[in-house]
């Protein structure tokens, strides 16, 4: 099975981005002396560590598979697994909400499934 290339920044340029929003954010809103904000500690965990998430339903219809949206902000791309969910969450997904199997498409990604053919 390989991943699906969606939009997703590499762990360190997430990080990266995020301390950049928060220290832009105290700083101009709370007026936070930029000497006093600590940098982001990385979660020992690169996958596996997310206890919520929100997945959208291809298509109108119930029997529409769940996944991330693309790019364009309209187009689902169904997942067959999401790698940032928990266990316990992915196991929740997978007794509850049957995901497509995936095709073989190659490029660095989150969440494990297929793009859509147009």
């Amino acid at each position: 099975m390989r991943r699906v290339p969606v939009s997703a920044p590499s762990y360190p340029e997430e990080l990266r981005w995020k301390e950049t929003q928060v220290r832009e954010y105290l700083e101009r809103n709370l007026r936070v002396a930029p000497e006093k904000i600590k940098t982001i500690v990385p979660s020992s965990k690169e996958y596996g560590y997310r206890s919520s998430l929100t997945l959208h339903r291809e298509g109108k219809d119930k029997n529409g598979a769940f996944g991330s949206v693309a790019k364009d902000n309209e187009t689902v791309i169904p997942i067959s697994e999401c790698l940032l969910a928990a266990p316990e969450l992915q196991k929740v997904f997978k007794e509850n909400f049957p995901m497509p199997e995936a095709r073989d498409v190659k490029g660095p990604c989150f969440a494990r499934g297929h793009l859509p053919v147009a």
